[in-house]
């Protein structure tokens, strides 16, 4: 569950960029949050995977506040920024592996690596290689 109270956030420069939200979104349900540019979606959902603190009220998830328990709330949360960054230092596989741990996933068998990469497009003599910038 996902529970806004009264949370807001303005920022340093005065911007108001959520004012008052209050939502309560139960498990199973499916919810969309929709908006102009600069509404505030983006904010919001920041607050909520407290990148950012609120100006006042709380964001919960499965009722842990994420400002007092954030490890314990992002327990029940995936995230996927639209802005994907690799390391380029890295291969690809030392890409997939280095996120799966943060994941949890360890001990990925060799099928799984080549498996994920063709569903991305990669060939297989460039997963051991460094990643073009």
């Amino acid at each position: 569950m996902l529970e806004a109270i009264n949370l807001s956030k303005r920022y340093e420069d005065g911007n108001l960029a959520v004012d008052t939200l209050n939502l309560k979104v139960e498990e199973g349900e499916i919810f969309c949050l929709l908006g102009a540019n600069g509404a505030g979606k983006t904010t919001a959902i920041n607050l909520f995977l407290n990148f950012i603190e609120p100006t006042k009220g709380t964001a919960k998830i499965n009722g842990i506040d994420v400002t007092t328990d954030p490890l314990e709330a992002k327990k029940y949360v995936s995230f996927v920024s639209e802005n994907v960054m690799l390391y380029g230092n890295f291969s690809a596989r030392q890409n997939l592996d280095f996120f799966a741990k943060l994941g949890g996933k360890t001990n990925l068998a060799k099928e799984d690596y080549y498996n994920i990469f063709r569903t991305v497009g990669l060939q297989e003599e460039s997963f051991e290689h460094k990643l073009k910038k």
